[in-house]
């Protein structure tokens, strides 16, 4: 990292993926410096690493790259990085499922797997642009038994998943039927699939 920012000097830096330089403290003193607020900062590596005794590389450098880091998460109770927190405009970026959903309008080409993905929406817990893949792979893999292990992967808790297999199924031809695969099933009475078909908005 300290050879790349050197080389790269006053350019802007993107750091994708930052989750694993937690774990490292050489990372997250560099970074330290990097984040500074001054326009220009100073980083150092006081190292006898080879590039750095041959002269290749300084033992100190100033840059004034502004940085972007980029994580799945952000670890908040680690002091190092609270320190680079303080140093930064911090952007949360959590699209709602329904922003996912047309997004994902424009490239993904399964239509069924699209629209179903569409009708269970408000009841996945953390919505994925990757639950689309992994639909469109399991249809080719399951064709006529997908849905269910996709509305799994996504989280769907029991009752919602087994209603909405219940319903899409051919093999029910009216609610009776379903009801009592339902209850058969262990996943509560008659009331419960009322209720959570309720809960889905479906009449």
């Amino acid at each position: 990292m300290y050879h790349e920012l050197f080389k790269n000097r006053n350019l802007p830096v993107i750091i994708d993926d930052l989750d694993h330089i937690y774990r490292d403290p050489a990372s997250v003193r560099i970074l330290k410096c990097l984040c500074n607020t001054d326009s220009v900062k100073q980083l150092r590596w006081p190292s006898r690493h080879t590039d750095i005794v041959s002269g290749e590389v300084p033992a100190s450098f100033t840059t004034s790259s502004p940085v972007c880091l980029i994580a799945n998460e952000w670890q908040t109770k680690n002091a190092n990085f609270q320190a680079i927190e303080d140093r930064a405009i911090v952007v949360h970026f959590v699209p709602s499922s329904v922003e996912i959903h047309a997004k994902v309008a424009d490239w993904f080409d399964d239509p069924d797997v699209y629209g179903f993905v569409g009708e269970v929406l408000p009841f996945i817990p953390r919505h994925s642009m990757r639950h689309y893949e992994k639909g469109s792979q399991l249809r080719q893999a399951l064709p006529n038994a997908w849905k269910g292990p996709l509305l799994q992967s996504m989280g769907v808790d029991d009752e919602v998943r087994a209603l909405v297999l219940f319903i899409t199924s051919p093999g029910y031809a009216n609610d009776a039927e379903r009801i009592a695969a339902f209850e058969a099933a262990g996943f509560g009475s008659r009331a419960t699939f009322y209720r959570v078909k309720k809960r889905m908005g479906i009449t």
